[in-house]
């Protein structure tokens, strides 16, 4: 099978699986939620999300470094730079969990909660988890392996929530999820080797991971400066308004990532694809040109539908206490819809080693978050995290004067594609059934749209590319 025509096979499986995973994790959270009730579930959101981060961190970028190798290595070799990753994670993922536990009792001050500290602590647990996921994982993407990539990704939505849920269900409250979420570390490390055959060995190299941490010091320092955004919802919303907001704010970006699992997945694929082909100015110009419009273009008509159907869906799904939800989703959905513009331009950012433009992205964006979140909470309520959201969007002019230089990217189309979102995200809260009269603009600009691109010849490409692709695969 040809470069192209793998990548739009492949890729098109990944898509679908991740869009079917999601909808399990949704429903899944849901019913998390109703069962152990509103702050227990704000509680274990604000824990893993804290050591989520510190997951992260303990990286320090070496996987992107083994994704984007331009040069193809020896075996040998190859296989020396993922036992190395695995030997610095495991080390630096030991220290991260002994700074945990020091963290447990801050945590447990700040938000004034006696609760947190026991469940924290023993979440941390999972992180070793990640010493063997990030080769493994890697090794397959760089193949560009995102079918096994997104059974695996399946297959540890679906033994978490079946695991969570049960527990739940016998009483055992948020330890429920705490206990799922370990099972769940568990079972990825057993089906990640399976589709592998990744055997992890103690191996050091200083030389070796000298070249590692020069390209992933960059690319992680930017990354975790971005990631700090996450950060926001259980250390300052936790703080100023509760843990119910914190369940509330945590919900809107869940539906949200859901609506938006298609861009979610091009933004995986296209880092592989970019390395790839990264030496091709003119290919890497008119991938993304083509991609940022297609992904805003895949995320409208999932706006449209959820802004139908939210006034039926949320009152049924959360009741009245989540109704904060429904005010906060629409600043949200603004932000995600900028970012799939924007997010295969940082890709390339971070393809060609120009960690430092996305660095600078990346402060000025979290600066501004973070500055107007802490100010705008203790005084607007959850609004206060609505203006901290928007007001952040003018940090992605950094984005553009940085890729400027090297591409020349058309952002009219997808710009007006997002202005058309806009009145759509806002449906949830506006009175029903006037509300409605905003799709009608909508729906004419996005027919407009689809017949410029072509979509139809392009949606049959693909269906081309994916008979050839399971042709080839039922004859090897």
């Amino acid at each position: 099978m040809s470069f192209r025509n793998k990548v739009i096979h492949e890729g098109t499986y990944y898509i679908l699986r991740r869009g079917l995973g999601f909808g399990i994790s949704f429903g899944g959270m849901l019913l998390l939620m109703r069962a152990i009730g509103i702050e227990n579930y704000g509680l274990f959101v604000s824990i893993t999300g804290i050591i989520t981060f510190m997951g992260e961190l303990c990286k320090l970028g070496i996987n992107p470094y083994l994704i984007r190798s331009e040069a193809e290595t020896d075996a040998e070799e190859e296989r020396k730079q993922y036992d190395m990753a695995f030997t610095f994670v495991l080390l630096s993922s030991i220290v991260a969990m002994a700074v945990g536990v020091g963290v447990s009792f801050l945590l447990k001050s700040w938000l004034h909660n006696e609760h947190i500290q026991l469940p924290f602590l023993v979440t941390l647990l999972g992180m070793l988890n990640g010493a063997y996921l990030l080769p493994a994982l890697a090794k397959l993407e760089r193949g560009l392996e995102y079918r096994k990539v997104a059974i695996y990704e399946l297959y540890n939505q679906i033994i978490y929530y079946a695991v969570s849920l049960a527990l739940v269900y016998f009483g055992f409250g948020i330890w429920a999820l705490v206990i799922g979420n370990l099972l769940q570390g568990l079972m990825a490390v057993a089906i990640s080797f399976y589709f592998s055959r990744y055997r992890p060995r103690l191996y050091w190299s200083r030389e070796m991971l000298g070249k590692m941490l020069k390209y992933g010091f960059g690319n992680t320092l930017s990354k975790r400066i971005w990631e700090l955004r996450t950060l926001v919802n259980p250390l300052l919303v936790g703080k100023f308004i509760g843990l119910e907001a914190v369940a509330a704010v945590s919900i809107s970006i869940r539906v949200v990532e859901a609506l938006n699992f298609v861009n979610g997945a091009i933004q995986t694929i296209s880092f592989s694809l970019l390395s790839k082909i990264q030496s091709d100015k003119q290919r890497v110009e008119n991938a993304l040109n083509e991609a940022m419009l297609l992904q805003i273009i895949s995320l409208v008509p999932l706006l449209t539908g959820f802004g139908v159907l939210a006034h039926w869906v949320v009152p049924y799904f959360f009741g009245g206490d989540l109704e904060t939800a429904l005010h906060i989703y629409p600043f949200i959905a603004i932000e995600y819809s900028m970012f799939a513009i924007f997010s295969l331009p940082i890709n390339m950012l971070y393809v060609r080693g120009a960690n430092w433009a996305v660095t600078k992205f990346n402060l000025a964006y979290v600066g501004i978050f973070i500055l107007t979140s802490y100010t705008a909470l203790p005084i607007f309520g959850i609004y206060g995290y609505a203006a901290a959201e928007v007001l952040a969007l003018a940090a992605y002019i950094v984005i553009h004067a940085s890729i400027r230089s090297s591409y020349t990217l058309r952002y009219r189309m997808p710009l007006i594609c997002m202005a058309t979102c806009i009145p759509i995200v806002f449906l949830p809260v506006l009175p029903f059934p006037w509300a409605l009269l905003l799709l009608v603009p909508v729906l004419v600009i996005m027919f407009g749209v689809f017949r410029s691109i072509e979509g139809m010849s392009y949606i049959q490409r693909i269906m081309k590319t994916k008979l050839i692709g399971a042709s080839q695969g039922g004859k090897s």
